[in-house]
């Protein structure tokens, strides 16, 4: 599973790199269009579930990864693909709230609960567009909840993907119709 970002592919999506005299946000990319999360097996469980006829269907093929995400059933190495994968069929805070009740904080041999954050705080800045306002709720108030493992930098994510959300023209032409931005022009 790796980001391509014009053109270049990234290793390691989840890390943050800074160009210390820049005044502009970095926490995300601005240009998220030019980055694509590519994986044959993300794609092949994406389109299996979007071939799923029923409700049923869908819990359980979300109850199938759900119970892998486990510490003690040999899947600890991968569980950030787990996750990734549950979010792709929105299924996000299922994950978020099996890795916190399944998956070792501060493992510092297979990162189980580490890797999976790491892939998140990655998406974030590379796709945030791919994430429903709901979805940065569900991750903020899981962030909030961890006592031991690190959050890297998804808290900043998040509040630089709102910030970034309410300059959008799009948004803020919404929030204008609703009254709730001012407009320039009156």
């Amino acid at each position: 599973m790796h980001v391509v970002y014009r053109g270049r592919a990234i290793a390691g999506i989840g890390s943050d790199s800074w160009s210390p005299d820049s005044p502009k946000n970095q926490s995300i990319v601005e240009d998220s269009s030019d980055a694509t999360l590519h994986s044959d097996n993300l794609e092949a469980l994406s389109a299996r579930y979007a071939r799923l006829k029923t409700p049923q269907e869908q819990v359980k093929f979300a109850s199938a990864l759900l119970e892998r995400l486990d510490a003690t059933k040999g899947y600890l190495r991968i569980s950030y693909f787990i996750v990734c994968a549950l979010w792709k069929v929105g299924r996000l805070n299922d994950a978020l709230l099996k890795a916190q009740e399944a998956l070792p904080e501060e493992e510092i041999k297979v990162f189980g609960l580490s890797n999976a954050l790491l892939m998140i705080n990655g998406l974030l800045r590379y796709r945030h567009p791919d994430f429903a306002p709901e979805a940065l709720d569900q991750l903020e108030d899981f962030i909030f909840q961890l006592k031991k493992e690190s959050a890297f930098r998804i808290l900043d994510k998040i509040a630089a993907i709102r910030a970034h959300r309410l300059l959008s023209p799009a948004v803020a032409e919404s929030q204008r119709g609703a009254g709730l931005v001012k407009d320039e022009n009156v």
